[in-house]
């Protein structure tokens, strides 16, 4: 059996994003696999970008190759966009095989109950954004930034979302059938020579208790959440649409007041220590003080919460270098739930299968999750990780606005990971906006990193 030399290249999106090309070589072809496609912000030169890195791959492929393997974990802009912003590029590039997750399997029971709740969820969280786009100042605007972003997730339609596109035209670009995987899944690589590299599908869960909970310590159903999601969310509206708020304020009628309704005849209102309060609270350079919309807050933890649930539906692969048993480890933005979820999976073919402590000490390269957020990454796991070559990527760029510029940041990567990341691999960690991140004594293997203006790539022999 000859040796297979592997190169993952991970091109650099000037924003947060996943777009990686891993190629196979041995002596007799090279096997061409492509794990997401997508970034954060859809801007106008966002097609631009995305077809100038379909042109690298081609050029680095061979005008005549196509990709042999696709791979999309997860309804999420910033790993699916890119399918569409350059989709005629795509097309022309052509794709061998495009495997999806079981939760994209518009035949699968449990997977069409969960696109529905989302579908519920989203339908209900657009009609608040369509009455709070017409209001104006305060913590409205805070409100319409942060559903301004919304987009499908799990759907199966194609509507004017990038994700349904996207998901839609996967499904049918692809030379060979659509195949969904699923946990304890053990197969070769589509089309490449048996027993050379193996794909071990460790997520998303079947079971709800996995798919419950995106954060390390939190204990919620995940059919239970999106359902509590819904009927709060409906209160919500009911507010918006009837202006009609009663039931849901922790006063009684008589003990409200409102600035702009005077009623002489109120012997509160008409008080002018209360006037004073009134004139002062209404007063724009105020407006900073005001809690009027705080409780509209609500909706932006809704939509945080959503955009949870899709990141840990993510399939996780662990390609398996056979000869050398060396694992890479692709996780899309799984959480915590789809993490714990590895320990109890269902192995198809008990010949091949790793137990998690196995897979995980053979790990030597770990596309780090969620862009290193705290909850991508569980620490049991990650202690697991014990190999003297292991390399992380980091698909994160600082120049993102929602790590430069927002009020409150995103802390990407978060600080504690990062710290243990870098005694894990002894400094050999690649990020999109710094490339590969030099220490004094950071152990690289001598040629093994190329850097260039569009990607950063790592080269692993066996």
């Amino acid at each position: 059996m000859s040796n297979i030399t592997t190169n993952i290249r991970m091109y650099k999106l000037e924003e947060l994003g996943d777009c990686f090309l891993v190629t196979f070589s041995d002596d007799s072809k090279d096997y061409n696999v492509m794990i997401d496609c997508g970034s954060y912000w859809n801007r106008n030169d966002s097609p631009k970008k995305f077809k100038r890195i379909v042109k690298n791959i081609q050029e680095t492929i061979g005008n005549n190759a196509s990709l042999d393997l696709v791979v999309a974990t997860h309804q999420h802009n910033d790993h699916m966009s890119g399918f569409m912003h350059a989709k005629n590029a795509f097309t022309s590039l052509g794709m061998e095989q495009v495997v999806l997750s079981w939760l994209d399997d518009e035949t699968d029971p449990e997977a069409i109950a969960i696109a529905e709740e989302h579908g519920k969820v989203m339908n209900k969280l657009r009609h608040i954004k369509g009455i709070i786009d017409k209001k104006k100042g305060g913590f409205a605007e805070t409100v319409k930034s942060s559903l301004s972003q919304l987009v499908d997730e799990r759907t199966f339609k194609t509507d004017n979302s990038l994700t349904g596109q996207a998901t839609q035209f996967l499904k049918s670009v692809g030379k060979q059938p659509i195949k969904y995987l699923s946990p304890g899944d053990i197969l070769d690589l589509p089309g490449y020579d048996k027993d050379k590299v193996r794909i071990h599908v460790l997520g998303p869960p079947k079971d709800s208790k996995s798919l419950k909970s995106k954060n390390p310590r939190k204990k919620e159903s995940f059919h239970t959440r999106l359902h509590d999601l819904s009927i709060a969310i409906d209160d919500i509206k009911e507010v918006l649409d009837t202006g009609h708020a009663d039931k849901h304020f922790p006063f009684n009628k008589k003990y409200r007041q409102y600035p702009h309704k005077k009623d002489k005849n109120d012997k509160v209102f008409s008080h002018q220590s209360t006037k004073t309060i009134f004139k002062e609270y209404i007063d724009k350079k105020y407006d900073w003080k005001r809690i009027d919309h705080d409780w509209l807050s609500s909706v932006n933890r809704f939509a945080l919460h959503l955009n949870g649930y899709t990141n840990n539906t993510s399939l996780v692969l662990a390609f398996e270098l056979v000869q050398s048993g060396k694992i890479l480890l692709f996780v899309g933005d799984a959480q915590a739930g789809n993490w714990r979820s590895w320990e109890t999976v269902p192995w198809k073919d008990d010949n091949k299968k790793m137990n998690l402590e196995e897979m995980m000490g053979k790990t030597v390269f770990y596309k780090v999750g969620h862009h290193g957020s705290h909850n991508a990454t569980i620490k049991p796991t990650l202690d697991l990780m014990t190999h003297k070559d292991l390399v992380a990527f980091i698909p994160v760029d600082k120049r993102d606005p929602n790590i430069s510029s927002r009020k409150i940041p995103w802390k990407m990567p978060a600080k504690n990971l990062y710290k243990e990341l870098k005694k894990k691999t002894k400094g050999r960690i690649a990020r999109m906006d710094e490339g590969k991140i030099k220490y004094s004594s950071n152990n690289w293997p001598r040629g093994s990193v190329k850097e260039h203006e569009l990607y950063v790539e790592y080269k692993i022999k066996e």
